[in-house]
């Protein structure tokens, strides 16, 4: 098992990332001048869990000796141009994601959806053409209606794990609150994998149970499969498709974007994609849930943040519900009474997000 990972981070965009590059105080992305990274984190696997090291890449040359050798070679592969196989677009849509989650350019979004499309594109014609015989075997969409829906998200990770609550909220409402019948299929793509302990979402690592049947969220019992496959094996996506289709659902809620299995549903069964950022959605879909108001979505495509063809798809309103009650209510002056201004930052893993620059330059907020 490998013991070093390295991973690009503090992205610039646009005309700051052709600057940096050509003063070599940055690194071009994947063979693209427009998106660039000046620093690394060096992931290392110890006994006791993973450590993380944040350095800049003209440090590289301080590190050991067999560090610097892998280091080296991964930033090789960072900064080439991606090839075309499944295995590579779990790490461009990682390293993507990555870059657009780090800059406060909205151009990055679209920079997202177009590069990330490509990619998908090429990548999943291979699936069309493997699956272009047994594709006739599925139903058509015409099928009697049986009010079952099949949910396909990202393996789960762990209830506290933001996206993968939210599939298991909806899920127990549309259980509870609706009567559907519906399963899990936990058949899509990781964002990035390195191990992590229960409770320490410092990657999307799943810590759920191998081999589960089924999982308790609210008091509901909910139905799940999970393929355990790699990423970059056809096979999974192949897999996932086939035991969806076994199901036979009425239609599909889709959690994130960029998964292959959207190719394979397409004209199948309807699709309906609930995004867990707020970029254009990547991939095959009949609509999607607009986390932008109309007024705000039409503003960035006119802008050219959003592409045109997105917003047809796009359904506006609240995003089915949430079951549960919050344990208490406090006012804003039983928390902080004197403030002025109150900063808030929640999530799971912020000893692992807020560090490097960013923590830097919150460190230098004065309130």
């Amino acid at each position: 098992m490998r013991k070093y990972y390295t991973r690009a981070c503090n992205f610039y965009h646009g005309s700051e990332a052709r600057r940096l590059i050509q003063t070599k105080e940055a690194l071009p992305l994947n063979g693209k001048n427009n998106i660039a990274f000046d620093s690394i984190e060096i992931f290392s696997r110890e006994k006791r869990g993973v450590k993380v090291k944040f350095i800049n890449i003209n440090k590289v040359f301080k590190l050991s000796k067999k560090i610097k050798k892998i280091v080296k070679k991964d930033l090789s592969k960072i900064v080439s141009k991606p090839g075309l196989e499944m295995s590579d677009l779990v790490g461009t849509r990682t390293i993507i994601n990555i870059a657009v989650s780090n800059s406060n350019n909205m151009s990055a979004f679209n920079e997202r959806y177009e590069r990330l499309s490509q990619v998908y594109e090429v990548l999943t014609s291979r699936l069309d053409e493997m699956t272009r015989e047994t594709n006739k075997l599925y139903v058509d969409i015409t099928s009697p209606k049986n009010k079952k829906i099949a949910i396909f998200c990202a393996p789960l990770i762990h209830v506290n794990h933001a996206p993968s609550n939210r599939v298991l909220e909806i899920s127990a409402t549309l259980k509870q609150r609706y009567d559907y019948e519906l399963k899990i299929f936990a058949g899509g793509m990781f964002s990035y994998s390195v191990n992590a302990a229960e409770g320490n979402y410092t990657t999307n690592a799943m810590v759920i149970p191998k081999d589960l049947q089924s999982i308790e969220f609210s008091g509901i019992s909910i139905p799940i499969w999970t393929s355990y496959k790699d990423d970059g094996q056809y096979k999974k996506h192949l897999e996932t498709f086939e035991n969806i289709m076994n199901f036979k659902p009425d239609g599909v809620l889709v959690f994130g974007d960029c998964h292959p299995v959207q190719r394979l549903l397409r004209d199948k069964v309807p699709t309906l994609l609930i995004p867990t950022i707020s970029s254009p959605p990547v991939g095959d879909m009949d609509a999607f849930f607009s986390l932008w108001r109309p007024a705000c979505l039409r503003e960035k495509i006119d802008k050219g943040l959003w592409p045109k063809e997105l917003y047809q798809k796009a359904i506006f309103g609240p995003c089915p519900v949430n079951i549960l009650k919050p344990k208490y209510k406090a006012s804003r002056k039983d928390v902080i009474p004197e403030a002025e201004i109150i900063i808030v930052l929640m999530g799971s893993r912020l000893t692992d997000e807020i560090r490097g620059p960013f923590a830097q330059r919150l460190s230098l907020i004065h309130i």
